[in-house]
């Protein structure tokens, strides 16, 4: 096993369904040029956030965490993103683009709130205080975003970036 946490030997039942069903609904619509990602990620969103990232607005995706866990140097340029609505479907992919990488400490904090505050659309002070505890950071550029029709996903559990199968994202843009 490599040092991904979801490696494809430990795929659940969920995670081939949700890929298997995007790939249909992403081959079923015309090309606009999606260019084939390395890895594909899962990530769940909430709101007001979704809205932002599906409207344009936002252009930079964060995740922070007190332990190492994905996406923290797990996802890289040219993945694959998988956009779901917390407790509901996926409703967008897009392409990885650049990524950061932080270990929050020192000057850290204050050079993420100056070049991605408005990208992030993290106005609102509560942004920053719920995640004040972190240790590490994660900040990527989404890029080449398509918004699907609404696949079902049967994640049931907490975590908030599972990355899936790191062949599939392979075969599941040839079509596009």
């Amino acid at each position: 096993m490599n040092k991904r946490t979801d490696s494809v030997a430990s795929q659940t039942g969920w995670q081939r369904r949700v890929l298997a069903d995007i790939r249909s609904a992403v081959d079923h619509r015309a090309s606009d040029g999606f260019v084939r990602g390395k890895t594909v990620h899962l990530a769940v969103f909430t709101e007001p956030h979704l809205t932002y990232l599906l409207d344009g607005l936002k252009t930079v995706e964060s995740r922070f965490s007190v332990n190492r866990c994905a996406p923290y140097r797990q996802v890289n340029t040219g993945d694959v993103l998988l956009i779901k609505r917390a407790g509901g479907p996926v409703e967008a992919v897009c392409e990885v683009g650049a990524v950061w990488f932080y270990e929050l400490q020192g000057d850290a904090w204050t050079t993420i709130r100056e070049k991605f505050t408005k990208a992030l659309c993290a106005t609102d002070p509560s942004f920053w205080k719920d995640r004040q505890e972190a240790a590490y950071a994660t900040l990527l550029t989404v890029t080449k975003l398509r918004k699907i029709d609404p696949v079902r996903c049967d994640k049931r559990d907490r975590r908030g970036w599972v990355i899936l199968d790191d062949t599939e994202s392979e075969t599941l843009f040839n079509n596009c």
